[in-house]
């Protein structure tokens, strides 16, 4: 989801069991931004291709983007 998305999703939309909606971006944005998603991705592909399905396989992110050092 872009920030554009996230930016019109209104407070009414997020169920109240998830928060206020201005804690859901904050933390979205911190985990893209730190390569939480990223590395996220990268360990479930990696459990997918050690139980043997050789599913897609994605670059590691790159070292000057988000997340990076």
């Amino acid at each position: 989801m872009t920030d554009a998305e996230w930016e019109r999703l209104a407070e009414r939309d997020v169920p109240e069991r998830y928060g206020n909606w201005n804690t859901i971006y904050d933390r979205f944005s911190t985990w893209r931004d730190d390569g939480t998603w990223a590395r996220l991705l990268q360990a479930v592909l990696a459990d997918v291709q050690r139980a043997g399905d050789a599913g897609p396989v994605l670059p590691p992110p790159a070292s000057d983007g988000p997340g990076a050092g």
